[in-house]
């Protein structure tokens, strides 16, 4: 069971979304999964870098796409 204290995710809230890479190496045929949603761009970041250090991507959800 969840802790009390523990509130439930709000999807709104997180805005940036971290992307492993894989497909640069082309190790997914799939479309690829974000890994990791945050609400700060510059976490992203840091999280990102530490585990993928040359391929991830962060993408902007609330970001138009063209």
């Amino acid at each position: 069971m969840r802790h009390p204290m523990l509130a439930s995710p709000t999807s709104c809230a997180y805005r940036f979304a971290v992307y492993s890479g894989a497909y640069k190496f082309d190790l997914t045929a799939e479309p690829e999964q974000p890994q990791a949603l945050f609400a700060d761009q510059e976490i992203a970041k840091a999280y990102a870098s530490g585990k993928w250090p040359t391929t991830y991507e962060v993408i902007d959800l609330w970001e138009p796409y063209p």
